[in-house]
């Protein structure tokens, strides 16, 4: 059973999406090589997960949550004219990874031991693929067609 219902819009439907599918499937393969990560989401701007990497024991409802105030903050400091392309959050028990990927971010959920350097160049890696690959399913989207 899948974690989170897909996404059939048009920006995830069709054909021509499969390169978004592969570049999203690498970004939380990247996350998976990780020490330290725990969960890694991929969320449309609204916060709605699109797709995600949960090692271990999770709660749905809760990642919901968290996805939607996140998606809020964001939008917040878009208002302001700010528009982060990271946000990180520590503390003593883990802490948060944010990352905007052009319509899209992720956030991970990460253990106090993680290696922040290296959370932030993997995911700058995989970030660049996925945000190439959204671009051009969103460039096929506006120009009137669908990806199909």
């Amino acid at each position: 059973m899948p974690l989170f219902e897909k996404d059939h819009s048009d920006v995830w439907a069709g054909l021509a999406s499969q390169e978004l599918n592969i570049a999203k499937d690498a970004f939380l393969n990247a996350l998976r090589n990780l020490v330290g990560v725990t969960q890694g989401f991929i969320c449309a701007e609204d916060g709605a997960i699109q797709d995600a990497y949960v090692a271990g024991e999770w709660n749905k409802t809760q990642a919901a949550e968290l996805s939607a105030q996140l998606a809020q903050l964001l939008a917040t400091f878009q208002t302001q004219g700010n528009q982060p392309r990271e946000i990180e959050l520590r503390c003593e028990r883990g802490g948060i990874f944010v990352r905007a990927l052009g319509n899209a971010f992720a956030f991970v959920l990460c253990e106090p031991n993680l290696d922040w350097a290296i959370l932030r160049m993997s995911m700058n890696v995989a970030a660049a693929a996925y945000e190439a690959a959204s671009l051009r399913a969103a460039h096929i989207i506006t120009a009137g067609g669908r990806l199909d």
